[in-house]
């Protein structure tokens, strides 16, 4: 049976290492990862326990775990912003609440003035996908223009190689966050981003690349180990599996503008039109900011793509002894395979929740579909 060991380092806003708390000493530790969002952490400790450091707003929490005795590796970081006392016997406890530190980009507004290149109003850019998020990032987070009050202490890009589609950008000041636009990139350019802390130098790099490896039957079979879930190789216990096609959209028609007044009316649809007679499900995009063919087509791919991920719902627990085990097997971001009810998937994992208490240790993946 494979061992998980779990740590909670605390860091002060100095970023120095302040307190070390075993997982095994706490009553329960949750935490959950999200691709290109932030996740979160709960744990409960006794109040005689406490630190004030434990409540202070934004005190960074990493969250730490070793497997089969092998070296600490870092499971996110995350900062609290929320503290519960609740009395008990034969000590109080304190629930506590953090974020991941992608929130810190959901603490920004998009202000289009702040990107030096800025004209009539708009910030408008046209790059792969990797290069106009890094833009983003460094124009509204890092060095804004003209409002040095907005830069993120500690927030750097890491070097990259550019990648993903090529998407184009054109946008006017709003109080549309900064996390927000950038899930929306990152959907329509299909490429991934994270914050990491540095605890040596006491920073937060920002990756933006592909998070995961494909380990898809397809991809790897003979030659290669496969993630496939399934209920017969015991690697996930209670499955439920859920297609909701009532909402379906999969023809979309983007609205951008076009001269005097007219509008430009352009449509993509995906191979889900064959499904039966009936089964073209439209819906409408606006993209008032676009007037090139090519940047409508890239507005109604990420559209479509994004409906794709609300069709399907794969929801099911790990098997603590079964075949495929978390941080041994599989990883955020991984391409896998699941299979139940004799329907097989090509699926991401988007998500991961893990929790720690007395009764064990709980896994719970969470896969969206996966489209080329």
């Amino acid at each position: 049976m494979t061992d998980y060991l779990y740590q909670l380092a605390f860091y002060d806003h100095d970023r120095a290492l302040a307190d070390l708390l075993d997982a095994s000493s706490l009553s329960e530790v949750k935490y959950s990862r999200q691709l290109n969002n932030y996740g979160a952490l709960q744990f409960t400790l006794p109040v005689s326990r406490a630190l004030p450091l434990h409540t202070t707003r934004d005190t960074l929490v990493r969250v730490l775990v070793s497997v089969d005795g092998g070296a600490l590796q870092d499971e996110g970081a995350y900062l609290v912003r929320q503290s519960i006392l609740l009395p008990g016997e034969p000590d109080d406890a304190l629930v506590i609440g953090a974020v991941g530190l992608e929130h810190l980009l959901a603490r920004r507004i998009f202000l289009a003035d702040d990107d030096p290149l800025a004209a009539n109003g708009y910030s408008t850019k046209h790059a792969v996908a990797s290069e106009i998020i890094a833009e983003v990032v460094e124009e509204q987070c890092i060095t804004p223009a003209l409002r040095p009050e907005r830069s993120i202490t500690g927030l750097y890009l890491t070097p990259r190689t550019p990648a993903g589609d090529p998407i184009p950008f054109r946008e006017q000041s709003s109080e549309t966050k900064v996390l927000e636009l950038l899930k929306k990139l990152a959907v329509a350019g299909r490429i991934d981003f994270w914050i990491d802390f540095d605890a040596g130098a006491g920073d937060m790099p920002m990756h933006i690349g592909t998070l995961g490896a494909d380990r898809r039957k397809a991809t790897n079979w003979p030659l290669a180990p496969v993630v496939y879930f399934s209920l017969d190789n015991r690697s996930m216990v209670e499955p439920e599996l859920e297609q909701d096609y009532r909402e379906e959209q999969n023809a979309v028609y983007v609205f951008g503008q076009g001269p005097a007044g007219d509008r430009f009316v352009y449509t993509r649809s995906t191979l889900a039109l064959d499904e039966s007679p009936w089964n073209r499900c439209e819906f409408g995009v606006t993209a008032n900011q676009y007037t090139t063919v090519d940047d409508l087509f890239a507005e109604a791919d990420a559209a479509l793509i994004a409906a794709l991920e609300k069709q399907t719902r794969l929801a099911f627990t790990i098997d603590p002894d079964g075949a495929l085990l978390y941080l041994r097997d599989w990883f955020l971001g991984d391409l896998v395979n699941a299979g139940v009810a004799g329907v097989e998937f090509d699926m991401r994992v988007a998500g991961v929740t893990v929790t720690l208490n007395a009764e064990g240790m709980t896994v719970e993946p969470e896969l969206v579909r996966y489209q080329i």
